[in-house]
């Protein structure tokens, strides 16, 4: 095919990414360790576990796991769940997700983003600390490297782990995660596949992503214009990795949706297979009648 993925390889722009993002050495080592073990609902057993992450930090995290495993059964897939602002993985979304996915027979991994949680300095969730902080581009692109390093991080860490299978690792991002995944997925080609809701519909100069919460979405994405038509570039170098599901509720007024409807898709997917030069792999969307930001990958 033609476009700009033929003519510079993919790895070029994701390392081109990577270092706008400040993620250009070697990933941080994971070190991980676990802290206790424990039964959250019948059927799934869970692992309390921390890993390294950039900046010398370590990342607070749970696995869910399904319990009727047996040792010798093939690797299970593997869901990485990352959450919009104030969510972290008491979340009623995250816990609720590594229930329902493990009784499936799927491992699920739900974490702390910088400034939730544990990763709290008073260990409280719905804080939106990270929002709190003013600085300039820079230090928003370090913070937004921060966070797309802490998913390549949960990459490596399940990929690591004896009952996944390492080729079949995903990621679902709600919100500001759908942001995160949405970077994530153009410059990690180890994720299988992404699912984003409540946002995804990442659009042009001057709109809504550019002038969305400055620390971690705004700056990081005007920080992509040498990608020229930055959404099209990233869903191209997505078209590379594999499969992406774009989910959203035609109502939400959170992340600009009722501006952002099938026209905006469709041109959308125009745009990115003129980039990535051929029309298999593009993602996919969905939206759904009447309904505003919710974290659709817990619904039927």
């Amino acid at each position: 095919g033609h476009g700009i993925l033929a003519e510079v390889p993919a790895e070029t722009w994701r390392a081109r990414i990577k270092e706008t993002f400040f993620i250009d050495g070697p990933p941080p080592e994971l070190a991980p360790q676990t802290h206790r073990q424990f039964n959250p609902s019948a059927g799934v057993r869970a692992e309390a576990v921390t890993y390294g992450t950039q900046f010398g930090m370590r990342i607070p995290a749970i696995v869910y796991l399904p319990e009727a495993r047996r040792a010798d059964a093939p690797g299970a897939p593997a869901l990485i769940i990352v959450n919009g602002h104030g969510g972290d993985k008491f979340s009623w979304y995250a816990f609720y997700t590594g229930i329902l996915y493990a009784r499936a027979g799927a491992v699920v991994l739900t974490y702390d983003p910088t400034g939730e949680g544990e990763r709290n300095s008073k260990r409280m969730s719905g804080t939106r600390a990270h929002d709190a902080i003013k600085g300039d581009s820079m230090l928003a692109r370090k913070q937004a490297g921060l966070m797309l390093t802490d998913l390549m991080q949960a990459v490596s860490y399940l990929a690591s782990r004896p009952e996944v299978d390492a080729a079949r690792i995903g990621a679902c991002g709600y919100s500001m995660g759908s942001f995160v995944v949405a970077l994530a997925g153009a410059i990690e080609p180890r994720l299988r596949c992404c699912i984003e809701v409540g946002g995804g519909n990442l659009d042009g100069p001057g709109e809504y992503w550019d002038n969305s919460k400055p620390m971690c979405q705004g700056l990081p994405y005007q920080a992509l214009h040498f990608l020229g038509d930055r959404a099209a570039a990233i869903y191209a170098l997505h078209a590379r990795r594999g499969p992406t599901l774009i989910f959203n509720g035609r109502e939400d007024s959170v992340v600009n949706m009722p501006a952002t409807q099938e026209a905006f898709f469709n041109g959308l997917r125009q745009r990115t297979a003129a980039l990535a030069g051929e029309d298999g792999g593009l993602f996919d969307f969905e939206l759904v009648d009447g309904v505003s930001h919710r974290p659709f990958f817990v619904t039927r």
